[in-house]
């Protein structure tokens, strides 16, 4: 969001500083296996399990993934279209028509 965009503090710090130390690494898969927690319960619940074309879990790493790849692509290419293309595709993976 905003010009220039401000990009997202777990890439940031993964890609920018010297995340080569275990604590660093270590709190990042913390936040990021917090995420897919919070994702997979989601996707469990009732009126919901019948969305994902995948398990919850495989459906909450997948989302995760992505968009932590996006915030690489937005810094590259700056084209939101491109992104909100990548997004559509990502649930059409996931969430079967129909």
């Amino acid at each position: 969001m905003g010009a220039p965009a401000r990009g997202c503090l777990s890439a940031k710090t993964a890609l920018y500083t010297r995340a080569g130390a275990e604590a660093i690494r270590a709190g990042l898969r913390d936040l990021l296996d917090g995420l897919e927690r919070v994702l997979a319960e989601r996707l469990s619940q009732d009126g919901t399990a019948d969305l994902p074309a995948v398990p919850p879990a495989e459906a909450a790493r997948l989302r995760v993934t992505l968009t932590r790849g996006h915030v690489v692509i937005e810094s590259v290419y700056r084209d939101p279209s491109r992104l909100r293309a990548a997004a559509q595709s990502l649930v059409d993976l996931i969430v079967p028509v129909g």
